[in-house]
């Protein structure tokens, strides 16, 4: 992952990854404009043709002048702004990794129950054996719990691999069955059988199902899991 990309994802950030140091840039040596042009000139003052195209000259070239003054600090402004949004990120995931820390220190153990509120407690107690007796069932009651999931996890993993496996050696089966069906409807056409009087084709048995919890275990079958698996099938059946 990028440097900058973790800035942006879920990942928890660590003290391996250091602030972007801030850039500090000077403006470039540029030509200043003549900015006493900007002076008002008196009203009252003649100017002839040539001193006013004169001035409209210098006017135009410190104007280009101007122009390149706020380029090159519209571009400082954008750099900058830049820089205060990685730094924004950053202290993001640092707020985030600090409230984590928090949430971690916040959790109730059995040492923070010697002190509750921060105050001593008798060990002798009997509300505060019974606290720790609780604890210590939820701990076990918890752990327990994941056991189970852990295991019903594996045991459905293992069903699947055996009924797709069971899958494979129908389809298998079916398919040697049809084309012994075939072959033995050709034979008979030949021999001057009447199709009315040909041998069904064979029927491919449904595919397994894992068992639901809570579901029948005696092969029962729903009404919709047995249209879906007709329909599905429907084209294997058919002639």
């Amino acid at each position: 992952m990028s440097s900058g990309s973790i800035l942006i994802s879920e990942t928890h950030i660590t003290s391996t990854y250091t602030i972007t140091h801030p850039a500090l840039e000077d403006p470039p040596p540029l030509q200043e404009p003549n900015w006493h042009l900007s002076d008002p000139t008196p009203a009252n003052e003649y100017q002839t043709h040539a001193m006013l195209e004169k001035r409209n000259e210098e006017l135009a070239s410190a104007l280009r002048l101007a122009q390149q003054h706020v380029k090159t600090h519209d571009a400082m402004h954008e750099g900058a702004h830049a820089q205060l949004v990685v730094q924004n990120l950053h202290l993001n995931k640092l707020n985030m990794a600090l409230k984590g820390k928090e949430n971690q220190a916040s959790k109730k153990t059995d040492r923070s129950k010697l002190f509750p509120d921060g105050k001593g407690c008798h060990l002798t107690d009997e509300a505060f054996i019974r606290s720790l007796e609780i604890a210590q069932a939820a701990r076990t009651e918890k752990a327990a719990a994941v056991a189970h999931r852990k295991a019903t996890r594996q045991d459905r993993k293992a069903e699947r691999e055996s009924l797709a496996k069971e899958w494979e050696e129908i389809k298998a089966t079916h398919t040697v069955a049809v084309e012994k069906w075939e072959a033995e409807c050709k034979h008979l056409i030949a021999t001057g059988t009447l199709r009315r009087a040909l041998p069904k084709k064979p029927i491919r048995a449904r595919k397994p199902q894992p068992v639901a919890p809570g579901s029948l275990v005696d092969g029962t079958v729903d009404v919709e899991d047995s249209e879906s698996e007709g329909e599905g099938g429907s084209e294997d059946d058919r002639l």
